[in-house]
C-alpha cells in the first residue's frame, strides 16, 4: 500500500493488487489503475486523465475534478463516487464531494451519498431510544 500525504506532481501506475491512497496536494496528470488495484482519493488535483482496466477499483471522496478530467472505465472496473449533493446536469453529474470540493462527472459511475452529521445525529438518537424502549 502506498500513502501519499504530501504535494506530487506527475502520473501515477496501479497494477496486480496494490493500493494507493492520495490524501492531499500537488496534480496527477494521468492515472493508469488495473488488475485489481484500489486507487483511493481523498485530494489533489487531476488534470488529464485516469484510466481503469480489470477489476480496479477507483475512490473518489475528494480533489478538484475539474473539466477537462477524461475517466475512462473498461472491463470489470468500478468507479465509486462519494457525495455530500448531486444533480444531473446535461449528461453528467454535479454536486459537492465529501471533502466539499465540486465535482462534473459522467453518469455512468456509482455515486455514494454521504449523510450529513445532523442526519447520523438523529439516526443514533432514534436508535438508542428504541432500545431503551425495547
Amino acid at each position: 500500500m502506498k500513502n501519499i500525504e504530501s504535494a506530487i506532481d506527475g502520473y501515477v501506475y496501479t497494477h496486480e493488487t496494490s493500493t494507493f491512497n492520495l490524501y492531499s496536494g500537488g496534480s496527477i496528470y494521468g492515472a493508469f489503475i488495473q488488475a485489481n488495484s484500489t486507487t483511493n482519493i481523498y485530494g489533489g488535483t487531476f488534470t488529464y486523465w485516469l484510466k481503469l482496466d480489470g477489476d480496479a477499483t477507483l475512490n473518489i471522496f475528494g480533489g478538484d475534478f475539474s473539466p477537462p478530467t477524461n475517466i475512462t472505465v473498461n472491463d470489470n472496473a468500478v468507479v465509486n463516487v462519494y457525495y455530500l449533493t448531486r444533480e444531473y446536469v446535461g449528461g453528467a453529474y454535479s454536486g459537492i464531494l465529501a471533502d466539499g470540493f465540486p465535482f462534473l462527472l459522467s453518469n455512468t459511475f456509482i455515486y455514494i451519498e454521504i449523510p450529513d452529521p445532523a442526519t447520523l445525529l438523529l439516526l443514533g438518537l432514534g436508535a438508542m431510544m428504541v432500545r431503551r424502549k425495547g
